[in-house]
């Protein structure tokens, strides 16, 4: 798909907000928590990228949606931050990584934590 973006977010709210501030051609979306993305977006050609900022861990399917990522893009960019203790449902950067591993080739891994 050349030249084209799709923003998708949880959150009429985030999405409105985003429309607003955005003046360039995005098509922006919401969608409901744990639909397909594939079949929400009903493409048939993969995206070059996707990227993917600090939602992993509010997914309980964390691992069904990284898959369904390497379905429609050739590339995944993840964006993560995670407290000492996590609270979401991606507990480790070694367990995100190892999913990751299953479906991408990792070409930069994570930063060390500041503490």
């Amino acid at each position: 798909l050349k030249n084209f973006i799709i923003a998708i977010d949880l959150s009429h709210t985030a999405i409105s907000l985003a429309k607003k501030n955005n003046k360039n051609k995005v098509k922006f979306l919401v969608i409901k928590k744990n639909r397909s993305i594939r079949n929400f977006l009903k493409i048939k050609k993969k995206f070059d990228l996707v990227i993917c900022v600090e939602v992993l861990s509010y997914l309980n399917e964390w691992r069904k949606y990284i898959k369904e990522f390497s379905k429609i893009a050739d590339n995944l960019y993840v964006a993560l931050s995670l407290p000492y203790r996590p609270i979401g449902y991606v507990k480790s950067f070694t367990q995100l990584e190892k999913e990751l591993c299953k479906y991408y080739k990792i070409k930069s891994k994570k930063l060390p934590r500041v503490k």
